[in-house]
């Protein structure tokens, strides 16, 4: 079974989720074809949802796009004077969003508040920004997963390192 352009299928974990083309075909050693996607449970309903993942849907936006965001992290930026609170409630409607420029500017306010990120709500906020940015990244730049990560940390340290 070959899904077609931008069919949308449910995922356990994720949710649904538009795919572009995906085929049966290898991955860890596994055949994947739409029974092991059925909810029929076991080892290889999860390996066929990493897999699905790992191909991953159409991009949010252009290369364009997601490149003058992650340069514009390396700019530093003057921090909004509220409780973390206020701000923490402000974050979950820019990550429900789901735009490049929301994500980034989380990215780039979160890692200059505390570069530790020491608290747990921050960092799972940070963490889950800088994942959408890397995967976006990634994808239209053709490179890995970890080398997108390394080259949008260093683009937000460099901000940090520099004063303003």
């Amino acid at each position: 079974m070959k899904y077609t352009s931008e069919t949308t299928i449910f995922l356990p974990q994720q949710g649904l989720k538009k795919i572009l083309d995906i085929s049966s075909g290898e991955f860890y050693g596994k055949t994947i074809n739409l029974y092991s996607l059925q909810g029929r449970g076991g080892n290889l309903t999860r390996i066929s949802t990493q897999a699905l993942i790992k191909l991953r849907a159409r991009p949010v936006c252009t290369e364009t796009e997601i490149t003058a965001v992650i340069d514009s992290l390396s700019n530093p930026i003057a921090l909004p004077k509220k409780l973390w609170t206020k701000r923490d409630q402000g974050i979950i409607e820019q990550l429900k969003r789901g735009r490049v420029t929301d994500h980034g500017n989380i990215v780039q306010r979160l890692y200059q508040i505390d570069a530790t990120l020491s608290a747990y709500s921050r960092f799972r906020h940070y963490d889950t920004a800088l994942g959408f940015l890397a995967e976006e990244f990634a994808y239209l730049n053709k490179c890995s997963y970890e080398q997108a990560v390394d080259y949008i940390r260093n683009c937000a340290k460099a901000a940090h390192c520099i004063p303003a």
